[in-house]
Formats: structure tokens, sequence, C-alpha cells
């Protein structure tokens, strides 16, 4: 028995994609194998960090790179450097919102739980315009004396939101940093330089979504000064501080030896890593529209994710199933699938169920096929279908 089976905890299917409450992704044998070795041996952890920052870094494209515990623990290093500015005396008063210069700018379209973060770094979140749009003279309006920084939540395309380059171009006009959430940006793969090229001064990646590095990794890349002033408040750096010795608030956000080596690994095979799930993802939805197709009572097609879906990224495909009648209720069949063994999870949009290939394999296939196909009998909607189920 494998440590779920005795843990009683059930396998999911899962046919949303890299979500922190699924675990976030699978890791290669190449990953997996980093980490037993990485296990077996001592290092200074500053060291270790310098030097998988550098590697990160020559990857990324950026001057710099450090490695956090998931990328809401890189937006909050992000913030807090942004406040501090390699000061120690101030830095050690964090997470407490103190010193003149503690305000970061967030479009109202960005608002979210993850705007959040920003006071679990001392800051003080000021959000800018209003929920349907945000103008260019409202954000250059808001920067002041007080400004640390603006956050942008690359969740983009967003009605109303300044686009990137605006922001930047407005922030570097006043000595304002850019620090940009893209957690879950990629693929493209080519987001990985993308954000930095544009000037954005911190870019904040999560390691365990496509780069398929554990759960609980991530990276900050982006401008040195800043990059170090993130390592300034990590969980590995102390100070003497009025004569006592301090930690910073990054000391609860800690990365193992083993997770920065396999993010390290993770990210070296990445892109050839992207390409070939590029291929295994056209070929997982292929199967399931063939699959589906057979199951009378349904309709599938695929659809590529449009701004209303919020399971990113917005360039993998999805398939999308609709029941006949149309009337169907898609949240009662989401909770047939999910109390089933293994536990199917897919999402709807209305009245439409949607499958997320990401993280499928392609024995996953048959038996969402199968499990739809007899979720939909047991409700009295229409009669299984013998083909295409298969257990």
């Amino acid at each position: 028995m494998d440590i779920y089976e005795t843990l009683g905890v059930r396998r999911i299917v899962n046919g949303s994609g890299t979500l922190t409450s699924l675990g976030g992704n699978t890791l290669a044998p190449e990953v997996r194998r980093a980490m037993a070795q990485a296990s077996q041996s001592f290092v200074f952890m500053e060291e270790l960090q310098k030097k998988a920052g550098e590697e990160i870094a020559r990857i990324a494209g950026a001057e710099a790179a450090y490695v956090v515990s998931g990328a809401a623990a890189g937006v909050v290093m992000s913030i807090a450097a942004c406040i501090s500015r390699g000061d120690t005396v101030l830095a050690s008063g964090l997470p407490g919102v103190g010193g003149a210069r503690c305000e970061v700018l967030v479009q109202e379209p960005h608002r979210s739980v993850y705007t959040s973060l920003i006071g679990f770094a001392g800051g003080k979140a000021r959000f800018v315009g209003n929920p349907e749009t945000v103008t260019e003279e409202e954000l250059e309006a808001a920067m002041g004396d007080g400004t640390a920084a603006v956050l942008h939540i690359d969740f983009d395309p967003m009605k109303g939101v300044l686009p990137l380059e605006t922001v930047i171009e407005l922030g570097h006009r006043h000595g304002v940093p850019v620090v940009v959430d893209a957690a879950a940006e990629l693929p493209p793969v080519e987001n990985l330089a993308r954000y930095v090229s544009l000037g954005a001064d911190l870019v904040v990646f999560s390691g365990g979504k496509d780069i398929g590095a554990p759960s609980d990794t991530g990276f900050v890349c982006g401008r040195k000064t800043l990059v170090d002033a993130c390592a300034a408040v990590g969980p590995y750096n102390s100070a003497t501080v009025d004569g006592s010795r301090t930690y910073f608030l990054g000391r609860p956000m800690k990365t193992s030896k083993e997770d920065i080596a396999a993010l390290v690994v993770a990210l070296r095979s990445y892109r050839r890593r992207s390409q070939a799930n590029e291929r295994r993802c056209r070929r997982i939805t292929n199967s399931l529209l063939d699959g589906l197709s057979k199951v009378r009572g349904i309709q599938a097609s695929e659809v590529m994710p449009g701004p209303e879906d919020t399971i990113r990224p917005l360039t993998v495909p999805r398939v999308r199933v609709t029941m006949e009648p149309r009337k169907a209720p898609a949240e009662d069949l989401l909770r047939a699938l999910e109390r089933g063994d293994p536990s199917i999870r897919l999402y709807s949009i209305g009245d439409a169920l949607y499958v997320n290939p990401q993280c499928l394999r392609e024995t996953d296939v048959p038996i969402i096929v199968a499990r739809l196909a007899e979720v939909l009998a047991h409700r009295g909607r229409v009669a299984p279908s013998t083909r295409g189920c298969a257990r």
C-alpha cells in the first residue's frame, strides 16, 4: 500500500488543472531524483539560495532570482522588499505597518484574495479606479512619496485594466517599482522572460504549476537590488538589531534544500517538457472529444478559455461538455463526480462542465467518460452507452 492508501485519502482524476487545493502538479522523474539526492547532504542554505538564484536568473533572463516557498510567499517578500529597500532596521519591524513608504497601488479590477497578501508584508493596499475601468491619470495621481510599489496581478485580459506596459511606464516615471504576480501565467514558456523584458522590477512565478516543481516552491526574479532585498527579509537571513539577533518576516516561509534543488532541475528541463505537454494535451483533448461523443445526451466541443474562465492558464484548450436537456445542473453533476473513488474534479461555468487536460493522464480519459455516462444514467437523464465507456 502507498502512503495515500494507508491514510485513507482518495486519489483524484484531475481535470481542473494545477490548483493548489489539488496539490499543484506531479513531479517528473528527474525532479524526484534531484530531491532524493539533495536530501542526503548538508549545505549552507544561503550559498544554495545564491547559486540556485544565479541559475534561475540565467534561465529567466533576469538580473537575479530568489527561491521562495510558493508564489504567495513570493508576493509577500516582494512587497516587503519594496518597502524596506534593504534597510535592516525597517525590515526588522515588518510586517507591522510602518515607515513613510508602505502604500501598494492595485488596480481596482485586480482586487481579490491575493491582494490581502500586501498586508502580510506590512503594506497598505490602495485601490485605484473602479471595478469597470482604471485610467492612466488615476494611477499616476495615486503615486507619491508614500508609494512603495504597484502590484500588477497578471490575470488579464480583464476589462478596464491598464496594460502592464503602461503600468511599468508610469511607475518608472515616478520611481515606483512594479511587482508582477504571474503565478499561473505559464504556459506559454515565453512568459518566463517576457515580464522582465517589458521592464517589470520583480516578477513572481509559482514552481508547483506548469513548471512541475513541488507545490510549495516558486521564485522571484528581476532587478538585482530588489531581489537582494527579498533575500534580506528571507528565511535564512539574520541580523543584529538594537543588540539582539533578529530574523525577518520570511522566516516562516522556509524553503528546503530538496525543494530548491527540485525547482532548479524542473526549470532546466521546462522548455522541453512544456513542448511535450502541449502534444500530450492535444492527444488527451482529442480522446475526450471522441469518447464523450459516444455518450448519448452529451455534447462536447473544444474551446479556448476566455476572460470569464478563472482556471489558468489561458493557453491550454478545454473540452466543454453540455448535457441535454441544457437545464441539467452542472454543479450537481460536479458534486456527483467528486463523491466517487477516484474522485473526478472538473469545473463549471454556467450550465457547462469543462475539462482541462493539463494534469490528466491518458489513462484518465476512459474513467471520465464512463463516470459521466454513469452519473447521467443514475439521474435518469439518459441511458449509458456501452461504447467508449471502458472503466
